[in-house]
């Protein structure tokens, strides 16, 4: 029995996918590559990257921060309208 259940652990593992660590970058060089990257000008990524303390990151993390970002600019500019609307 306990042959068997290692048997099928040590297949899930072999058929498991390999995920590989994605590549962190610094922060210069995607600020630099902020159109290319991101779509978005070098000032953007400066705004969302403002409290992240780190001189690296990945482009995923650096694009859900740029996402937040702009969702919490468009939001606070929508309640400005509204209040002075």
């Amino acid at each position: 029995m306990a042959d068997k259940k290692a048997k099928s652990i040590r297949e899930a593992i072999e058929s498991a996918p390999v995920v590989a660590e994605e590549t962190a970058f610094l922060i210069d060089e995607l600020r630099a590559q902020s159109r290319k990257v991101f779509g978005v000008r070098s000032e953007i990524v400066d705004g969302a990257l403002f409290e992240y303390t780190g001189d690296k990151i990945t482009k995923t993390d650096a694009k859900a921060l740029i996402t937040k970002f702009l969702r919490e600019k468009a939001e606070k500019e929508e309640k400005e309208v509204k209040d002075n609307g």
